[in-house]
């Protein structure tokens, strides 16, 4: 009988966190945008609470679409990741550092086409970028120990 080896802890939380992020872009995103075709479209509110929420909820099928698509990846890579599968390291990263470029490049893109010197960028912005930060640097920290370990 073969004893089970456990994945290494930083992958673990690597992949829970990815889950986390894939259950919370989904939902908070098709909510978002229900909430927001339901009430500002159907429900006479105040204007200045419709600019407001505007600016929060996604405003084409299509952006709720891709939203949910990217969360379901990343739902399924954390879930593969906790399965021990090689290729879905690899996917993981990829998809991880997609994020992370595109988050560093829309804050560049914000910077020059404002043409201003933003010192500090967004708060919104350093958030998605650290919650995409944290797991890419556990799992390339832990990488050799999990492709010891990973079928």
């Amino acid at each position: 009988m073969e004893e089970k080896v456990s994945l290494p802890i930083k992958t673990k939380i690597a992949a829970w966190w990815m889950i986390i992020i894939g259950i919370g872009l989904t939902l908070f995103k098709s909510l978002l945008w229900f909430i927001y075709k339901f009430f500002v479209k159907y429900i006479s509110i105040p204007i200045w609470l419709e600019w407001k929420f505007f600016l929060w909820a996604p405003k084409s099928i299509l952006e709720v679409g891709e939203c949910i698509l990217i969360g379901y990846l990343f739902y399924f890579c954390g879930s593969s990741l906790l399965k021990g599968k090689r290729k879905f390291w690899w996917i993981s990263i990829i998809l991880l550092s997609t994020g992370i470029l595109y988050w560093l490049f829309i804050l560049r893109l914000r910077r020059d086409i404002l043409g201003q010197r933003i010192l500090f960028p967004n708060i919104q912005d350093l958030i998605r970028l650290i919650f995409l930060l944290i797991p890419f640097i556990l799992l390339l920290l832990d990488r050799k120990n999990f492709w010891k370990i990973a079928k």
